[in-house]
């Protein structure tokens, strides 16, 4: 289904020393714990199957998904059938087909006492040289994450595979996206390839509060159009077959569709109908195929009152029990219920008020119904999850909270993108401490759900290593996942391309680029610092490549990059041809044309329209467009046009 997989080939099989420091598989996020074991198997053309009756049929149809893509069929079947490899499906402690043949393995069950998420285990052996596969989790969701464990196995191929067992586990419940962000809705296609991206990535959530999404906030309580005029499609909206189109995908993929309603003040005014609309809109939704919703009252003003507080959390507890009422009464449809509901309440951001302030705020909605999430970004509205705020919200509130975390947010920097790993992303966003980390165990979170860039296919690098911390704390390691998400959200082909440029993408580039920089103005040799250029110029050229791609995934990707790469190849260019003007020793006719040709392809970097993004500001009826030119490389190369400008100009030479 996703061609891009065929193209993806990730190192493999790096046998281990000690069972804690064993990595038999570079499987990402990177589990908990890999043994070797002896042997090594292979996989056959034709794969048996085997699937107990807990197992769903998305697992199933996302079994038959992996091994497809690796040129492997699947046979659905109750046994296993001579001559073929065989794939054994099921739950702990079931006492079917899988669970025993676990038990026959002797694998150890430590992990399904344990108090993580989404627990199950993986092992691979051989049967007379033919691959034994059992994937037993707490439940199928747990199984449906081992096969992406899977899927990266077989990326080696389908012979002489190392015989493994993976126990494994999420640190974090809810791990995923919140597209809450001041800006341009993802269009379909974008968020069908995030939910297939999050899905090989072991996330399980993405929440949809589009800020400039007139159905989420202005008219919240109105149905999504049939149709849409040609200037909502130019403002990124979707109608109801759009919403039903994701919620498709949304179940194929496991990964939870969360629409979020934003009711701003309404939610705690005079209006006694107000969970009525909501659940009336509810209604709406859930036709449409959303099984999850939430509430956003963020950025609408904080309430202090003792009244208004009171309101506010009966309010939350109504509109829970109102859900659950309709949707979750005893002999429902298990597939028509609901799961909990999330909140963002209007102080998100702990420290904006007085601590006395902050205690009345969550204590009044400690009594709301535990299930419910309610979420935080912490004490600053770019505060990176650390410990420290999340103990001191599960004083006041009594239970631990979910994280909104806006990284790698760009609405506050719109013309500037964070493709580079996470903790150098630190260092140029601008409203996050440098020096941040993540804490190596987080506390008392229960859900991680990032708030993207507006560019969500450049987004998905750094989500690639959120899904890798949020699954496995301890293990994670900035610039490896940030090297391993490369070539899973661009492939084997154009990732080192990627890597070259990207350190000239950040808005803080290299400072071995700035010691040739400096070395050139103080009359050194400028032979290295061009080949540098041409380098970049050369990557960026081959990395426009993509958008001939008949890899849609590829082809998104470079929709949203190209303007910064198409630029930044430029501006080497123009660099380059600029530092030949200035060793030129004449200053006649010929030399002022070049100069004069080559300024004005200067001019254009700051004002070409192919070097420009457009946002949506704003929300509910007060959006506006904006045109940004793009921008990186502020502190050596940007500036280095400048003081080129000046240096090759002949006109210099005449003052």
């Amino acid at each position: 289904m996703y061609n891009l997989r065929k193209i993806i080939s990730i190192c493999l099989l790096v046998a281990g020393i000690g069972v804690s420091a064993q990595k038999v598989y570079d499987i990402h996020p990177v589990p908990q714990e890999q043994v070797k074991t002896e042997g090594t198997c292979r996989f056959t053309p034709t794969v048996t199957v085997v699937a107990e009756k807990a197992i769903d049929m998305p697992t199933m149809a996302r079994a038959t998904e992996v091994l497809r893509e690796h040129g492997i069929k699947a046979v659905f079947a109750k046994k296993a059938i001579k001559g073929s490899a065989t794939i054994y499906l099921g739950v702990n402690g079931s006492k079917g087909v899988a669970d025993k043949a676990a038990k026959k393995l002797a694998l150890k069950r430590d992990i399904f006492g344990n108090k993580k998420f989404d627990r199950h285990i993986l092992s691979l052996t051989s049967d007379k040289g033919l691959a034994k596969l059992v994937i037993l989790g707490e439940n199928t969701n747990a199984v449906f994450f081992g096969l992406a464990s899977l899927e990266q196995m077989l990326d080696n191929g389908n012979d002489n595979l190392q015989c493994v067992n993976i126990y494994d586990y999420a640190d974090i419940k809810d791990r995923g996206v919140i597209e809450g962000y001041y800006g341009m809705p993802y269009s379909v296609a974008v968020t069908k390839d995030l939910l297939h991206f999050m899905m090989r990535n072991k996330m399980n959530s993405y929440m949809y509060g589009a800020k400039s999404d007139a159905y989420h906030s202005q008219y919240w309580d109105k149905p999504y159009p049939s149709t849409l005029t040609d200037e909502q499609k130019s403002m990124g909206c979707f109608t109801a077959d759009n919403m039903k189109e994701i919620c498709e995908v949304s179940a194929a993929t496991k990964v939870n569709f969360i629409w979020a309603i934003h009711p701003g003040k309404a939610f705690t005014g005079n209006d006694d109908n107000v969970i009525d609309r909501i659940i009336g809109k509810f209604e709406l939704m859930h036709d449409l195929g959303v099984r999850q919703f939430a509430v956003f009252v963020d950025d609408v003003g904080v309430p202090t009152d003792a009244p208004t507080l009171a309101l506010n959390a009966k309010r939350l507890t109504d509109l829970q029990n109102a859900m659950d009422k309709k949707w979750n009464f005893k002999g429902a449809v298990p597939a028509d219920t609901l799961k909990p509901l999330h909140f963002v309440p209007q102080l998100y951001a702990y420290g904006w008020e007085k601590p006395q302030t902050r205690v009345n705020f969550y204590k009044a909605l400690s009594n709301t119904p535990h299930k419910t999430q309610v979420y935080i970004t912490g004490k600053a509205t770019w505060s990176v999850p650390n410990n420290t705020d999340l103990n001191v919200i599960e004083t006041d509130f009594g239970r631990g909270v979910a994280w909104w975390w806006n990284y790698p947010c760009n609405d506050n920097a719109d013309a500037w993108t964070f493709p580079a790993d996470m903790y150098s992303n630190f260092v140029d966003m601008p409203s996050i401490e440098s020096n941040s980390t993540l804490p190596k165990h987080l506390e008392h979170c229960a859900s991680l759900l990032s708030n993207p860039m507006q560019q969500g296919e450049i987004a998905k690098i750094p989500l690639f290593s959120i899904a890798d911390y949020a699954w496995n704390n301890s293990e994670f390691n900035s610039v490896e996942s940030w090297k391993a998400a490369l070539p899973a959200v661009v492939g084997k082909q154009f990732a080192p391309a990627l890597e070259s440029v990207i350190p000239y993408l950040r808005i803080n580039d290299p400072e071995e680029f700035g010691a040739m920089v400096n070395a050139y103005k103080n009359g050194g040799d400028a032979s290295q610092l061009k080949a540098v250029l041409e380098n970049i110029a050369k990557n960026c050229k081959f990395l426009n490549g993509m958008k001939y791609s008949s890899i849609k995934e590829l082809s998104l990707f470079h929709e949203d990059i190209c303007p910064w790469i198409l630029k930044l190849g430029a501006t080497a260019q123009v660099v380059n041809e600029l530092m030949d003007i200035a060793a030129m020793s004449q200053t006649d006719a010929e030399k002022q044309a070049r100069y004069d040709a080559v300024a004005a392809k200067a001019k254009a970097l700051t004002n070409a329209p192919e070097y420009s993004v457009l946002a949506l500001e704003g929300m509910g009826g007060g959006i506006g467009k904006q045109i940004y030119n793009v921008e990186f490389a502020k502190k050596y190369l940007t500036p280095f046009v400048s003081y080129l400008l000046e240096k090759a100009n002949p006109q210099s030479d005449k003052k």
